[in-house]
């Protein structure tokens, strides 16, 4: 199998902290600065890899503008299916190290297996998460702390229908997405916005290829 390195990347909003997808594994880097010069350099901190090369496709990858989050999803091909993971850098006097933030967030079963080019954006805190998913969805979770005795969970915040979407984008503040879809006639990109009851508002009209202005 051929390996692709650079598959797909995000960069945190300082730019010391990079995320790289290729063909079968995420990694991610920390810009450390050599002690006798000012001089950084990229060190490879964490390597998350798919269970399985021939079998398992990663799509999209992600990173909070604080750097201390990214999400990843994977397509499943002989089961049509998805997935999306998030990690967060954990900071100790042993260094940083990076774990799962939440459970794995399934993104179901697509109707012709296209799960590979589908999308993940996350808010600069973090804690906002929007990924492309199946039926026709664009899904916004919201993570909520956990107790000492309870870990914290992704929570759904609401589905936008918009004719199989394939890409996605968050505003900084996590309260308004833009998503996507330019594969067939159906090409359109629409803006929602969700409001302090989590009502989600579409802002201004859909965005039609053949008709907007460009």
């Amino acid at each position: 199998n051929h390996t692709i390195f650079g598959f797909n990347v995000d960069l945190s909003s300082d730019g010391r902290t990079l995320a790289v997808i290729k063909s079968d594994a995420l990694s991610i880097y920390h810009a450390i600065q050599d002690g006798s010069t000012a001089a950084l350099s990229w060190r490879h901190a964490f390597l998350k890899e798919t269970d399985n090369f021939d079998t398992h496709t990663p799509g999209s990858v992600a990173i909070s503008a604080n750097g201390e989050t990214v999400a990843w999803n994977v397509h499943v091909d002989d089961e049509s299916r998805g997935f999306v993971e998030v990690f967060q850098r954990v900071t100790s006097d042993m260094g940083d190290a990076w774990t799962p933030k939440g459970s794995v967030l399934s993104l179901g079963t697509y109707a012709g297996g296209n799960a590979y080019d589908k999308a993940v954006a996350l808010s600069d805190s973090g804690d906002t998460l929007v990924m492309a998913g199946p039926d026709d969805t664009a899904r916004m979770y919201v993570w909520q702390e956990g107790s000492t005795l309870e870990a914290g969970e992704w929570v759904l915040r609401g589905n936008q229908v918009l004719y199989s979407v394939t890409s996605v984008a968050i505003s900084g503040n996590g309260n308004c997405v833009a998503a996507g879809f330019g594969g067939n006639s159906n090409t359109h990109v629409k803006v929602w916005c969700y409001g302090d009851d989590d009502t989600a508002q579409q802002v201004g009209q859909s965005l039609v290829g053949s008709t907007s202005n460009f």
